[in-house]
């Protein structure tokens, strides 16, 4: 199928909280057609932009600065974001790909919305806030920086929005067998929503490495956007009783009964959570990693193996836990660092 544009409009029942009736949409575009000025139809920066041959839509602009392409969208419930795109140079403050899941003005200046940003200092894949000049980071996996270090990355770009939660996947082509969940982050409200736009960021020398394909959005319209319900004060609660905590700072796993564990003890103020343990060198390579329901109150431990059940060796490692509330959306964590020796 081509280029798709359908919206469905049903009778809008509106609350400010999340138990919403909205208008239902979708857009699509993977520019075979070779157009992208209609079905759907961008506007902004033409002269930058041009579908090249294998049907991508790829920057080809003269001078360095930021330059946008944007279609009307008012997608901003219960939704689902994903593209594809390729940076043929290595990525910097300078040179990096935004893709605004939702803005309210076609001018990356003046908007107030969410973008993916693609690159930057760090390397990496981000989800942005932006409220006017105000950009807020709002998640960023520190494991995943300089992620895009090399050149020529192919990028699949995958975000969700339920009941005010954002997440964010992404899998990079000959690093990622599989989507990589690189966070959640949970809103205080949502605003209406406008444009879909993307924006790039490039340099005199780099206006034409920048390629995007296989855009679409599907979802929900709520007209004035909405709060999220249970926002205001939900998260600092939750945040200021949750305990994340070992009372060891090394451990011998030679099975000799004393001290043959790296336990990790855990206090939450509620039921529904998931606890992720990863365990790192300190060079920052991943050894071990195990999901597991998580009470109230619990405890996790590493037994000092790694996925293949070898013994690691002597040293220091990162133990990098998480705790996930499905319900809530809530996400806390805690870096420790524990000298495993024999």
């Amino acid at each position: 199928m081509k280029n798709i544009f359908i919206r469905h409009i049903a009778v809008v029942t509106m609350t400010m909280m999340t138990a919403i009736c909205p208008m239902k949409a979708q857009i699509a575009d993977n520019f075979n057609d070779g157009d992208y000025t209609s079905s759907p139809t961008w506007e902004g920066d033409y002269s930058s932009f041009f579908v090249n041959s294998q049907g991508e839509l790829q920057s080809k602009a003269q001078e360095g600065g930021m330059h946008v392409l944007s279609t009307e969208s008012a997608i901003n419930a219960e939704a689902e974001w994903t593209f594809r795109c390729r940076i043929t140079t290595k990525t910097t403050a300078y040179n990096n790909l935004r893709f605004y899941i939702m803005n309210t003005s076609e001018s990356p200046t003046e908007t107030e919305g969410w973008y993916v940003q693609v690159g930057g200092n760090n390397k990496n894949i981000t989800l942005r806030k932006q409220t006017g000049e105000k950009h807020e980071t709002v998640i960023n996996n520190e494991e995943r920086h300089d992620l895009l270090a090399s050149e020529d990355e192919k990028i699949e770009i995958r975000v969700t929005l339920r009941e005010g939660v954002f997440s964010l996947w992404s899998k990079v082509e000959n690093i990622d067998e599989n989507f990589v969940h690189e966070g959640d982050h949970k809103a205080r409200e949502i605003d209406e929503c406008k444009y879909l736009s993307i924006a790039v960021r490039n340099t005199a020398k780099t206006g034409q490495c920048f390629y995007i394909d296989d855009i679409r959005a599907e979802g929900s319209e709520v007209a004035g956007g909405y709060q999220i319900e249970g926002s205001e004060g939900e998260k600092e609660q939750e945040q200021k009783k949750e305990t994340i905590w070992s009372e060891q700072k090394s451990f011998s796993p030679d099975e000799d009964g004393y001290n043959d564990k790296f336990i990790i003890h855990y206090s939450l103020p509620s039921d529904g959570y998931t606890m992720q343990m990863r365990v790192f060198t300190a060079d920052g390579i991943l050894l071990y990693t195990e999901t597991e329901e998580a009470g109230m109150d619990g405890e996790t431990y590493w037994d000092g193996k790694t996925h293949g059940g070898r013994k690691a060796g002597i040293g220091v490692y990162v133990v990098y836990c998480e705790l996930t509330n499905s319900r809530t959306g809530m996400r806390h964590s805690r870096k420790l660092t524990v000298t495993l020796t024999y």
